[in-house]
């Protein structure tokens, strides 16, 4: 499972997925950009040059409602999860 956030912050989705991911079954993979919240449960990076490699390696994407990010990750077939973030 990989989380993307994009160049923003949206911690309630990293804390959310940080809180799930003992109960998830899978490895989950967080790109937290900047936010403040830092997760306990998974691997996590702010930012990558691509994303590429972690959509790719993905089973299921949860991100942010980018445009860019939703058609790349649609664009591989991918199951993806949008969230919006209502603090922005």
């Amino acid at each position: 499972i990989f989380v993307t956030v994009g160049s923003t912050d949206f911690d309630a989705l990293v804390a959310r997925m940080d809180a799930l991911a003992p109960q998830l079954g899978a490895e989950v993979v967080m790109q937290i950009g900047l936010g403040e919240y830092v997760p306990q449960h998974g691997r996590f990076f702010r930012f990558a040059p691509s994303l590429d490699h972690h959509y790719d390696q993905a089973e299921v994407v949860v991100a942010h409602g980018g445009l860019g990010t939703i058609v790349e990750v649609l664009e591989r077939g991918k199951r993806l999860i949008c969230v919006v973030n209502p603090a922005t």
